[in-house]
């Protein structure tokens, strides 16, 4: 088993995209997170949203700790208590409710993971010296600990001797009669005097451990803390110059561990054990929509399409769509209809369109819980739509949330879109309020590629209605499609 473990990817989006870019290309089967999804960075939600994603097993660390209220803020600097503080605000009740379910630590076959020291992991002290190192190899007796929270990789090693000795971060294998902290450093907040991303491999069956060192966008990151008004010192690795001496790491700390546990956190999981977890991936917003266009509006919509594609297409499915009220749309539910696998057709409330039959074939099939449709081309560039209900009465400010599923075939050349089409108030001209390809870097369990935008209805949006269209040659899976209205 090959592990990447990563750590405090602090709500930095480009660092956290860019390492898991590298980690696709390094043969991993699973990846752990030592803590500290969120703080200092300026995107908490777009991370949370990849990392639950992508990320298999969690740990928690104390920033995560405090933005779901196990801890209190006065632990934290100013800058920090700051950000946290408006990280709070920017996250939904079920970003919190699944940052509260993330143990303390993960036991694995002879290695366990804590965000911070293994003494008390609810404390969140830090592992700065030989001494601290020593109490918590005397904690635990796994020969393998990971951990972050001070940013900085490194190694502590202990041998016969029973004196650990600190090693700057390095490639090593396991040997038998010694045991090993492994700091794998940062992945948002790198401390190491360089503005890198670092994480770490280990291969389980090998026993060797390999780092990762990963540049990311620093200029991007820089300009969406100043639009979103968050203090740049808490980034000190923007401020990197080689010229320029740098504090000493108990300087750069931000958290003071508490005196006391109990006082301090509240209802933590101490400890899972890895063997005992199943990987989930979980949509963490919950949501719902409405929107209706009439049927009379979508036939003329569907005729439109034909007549600039210029070439004659077959139509499956039924016109006479039952349209959906978006005002008694129920949250938490998806609101556009399933594929029915069972009876290979269309529901009555979907539509397909091909180019034609005699290139382009379409089946269902069911995958576990998924029931998709399969799209098979031998013609490049050939079209397809799907064409969901059309929706009515929406409220404006309504808030909803668009998602679907693809498995592409090596051979598929071409694009794929998500798309959402509005109508405004007084106007009967059609727009496409935004289309969604999906995204190489947010894949589910089973391979499948996401497409997911959030979005808000204005007050003018009279009809709204979802279609997914695809120009390619090869073969894809459409796995599901679900649009759903978020709770504000």
């Amino acid at each position: 088993m090959r592990y990447a473990v990563v750590s405090d990817i602090h709500a930095n989006l480009q660092a956290w995209n860019s390492v898991l870019l590298d980690i696709r290309e390094q043969d991993i089967d699973r990846i752990i997170c030592l803590g500290d999804l969120v703080g200092y960075g300026p995107n908490p939600v777009e991370v949370l949203e990849s990392v639950h994603a992508n990320i298999d097993y969690f740990v928690l660390g104390n920033h995560d700790a405090v933005v779901c209220d196990k801890m209190r803020s006065d632990l934290f600097n100013d800058d920090a208590a700051k950000i946290i503080n408006w990280t709070k605000g920017t996250l939904n009740k079920n970003a919190v409710s699944i940052l509260k379910k993330i143990p303390l630590t993960l036991k694995g076959k002879n290695f366990r993971c804590s965000h911070s020291a293994f003494v008390a992991p609810g404390m969140f002290d830090y592992i700065f010296t030989e001494e601290d190192a020593l109490k918590s190899f005397n904690t635990v007796e796994e020969q393998l600990l990971f951990c972050g929270h001070t940013h900085l990789p490194g190694i502590f090693v202990l041998g016969n001797s029973g004196t650990p000795h600190h090693l700057d971060a390095q490639d090593f294998r396991l040997e038998a009669n010694k045991r090993y902290i492994v700091n794998v450093g940062s992945v948002g907040n790198p401390r190491a005097g360089a503005p890198v991303a670092t994480y770490c491999i280990y291969d389980s069956t090998t026993e060797d451990i390999f780092w990762r060192n990963v540049h990311f966008d620093l200029y991007s990151y820089k300009q969406t803390l100043l639009e979103k008004g968050l203090p740049l010192k808490t980034s000190g690795f923007l401020e990197f110059d080689a010229r320029i001496e740098h504090p000493p790491l108990r300087e750069q700390i931000s958290f003071s561990p508490p005196k006391n546990l109990s006082s301090k956190m509240k209802q933590t999981l101490d400890v899972e054990d890895i063997d005992q977890l199943k990987s989930k991936v979980r949509n963490w917003q919950l949501i719902a929509i409405g929107s209706l266009l009439t049927v009379f509006l979508l036939i003329c919509l569907v005729l439109v399409f034909m007549h600039s594609l210029k070439i004659e297409k077959k139509i499956v499915g039924s016109y006479d769509f039952i349209p959906i009220n978006s005002i008694s749309s129920l949250y938490d539910k998806n609101l556009l209809p399933e594929f029915e696998s069972a009876t290979n057709k269309f529901t009555s409330n979907i539509q397909i369109i091909i180019t034609s039959e005699e290139f382009q074939k379409y089946s269902f099939f069911k995958q576990s819980d998924i029931n998709g449709i399969k799209f098979d081309s031998a013609k490049k560039d050939a079209k397809i739509q799907i064409i969901f209900p059309p929706f009515s009465n929406i409220r404006e400010n309504t808030k909803f949330c668009l998602e679907g599923m693809f498995n592409k075939s090596d051979d598929f050349e071409g694009d794929l879109f998500l798309r959402v089409l509005i109508r405004r108030k007084g106007n009967d001209a059609y727009e496409t309020l935004f289309t969604k390809p999906p995204n190489p870097n947010l894949i589910r369990k089973g391979g499948w590629i996401m497409a997911k935008r959030t979005f808000t209805i204005d007050e003018d949006v009279e009809n709204m209605q979802c279609v997914l269209t695809g120009t390619f040659s090869g073969s894809v899976e459409v796995g599901k499609i679900e649009l759903t209205k978020i709770r504000q």
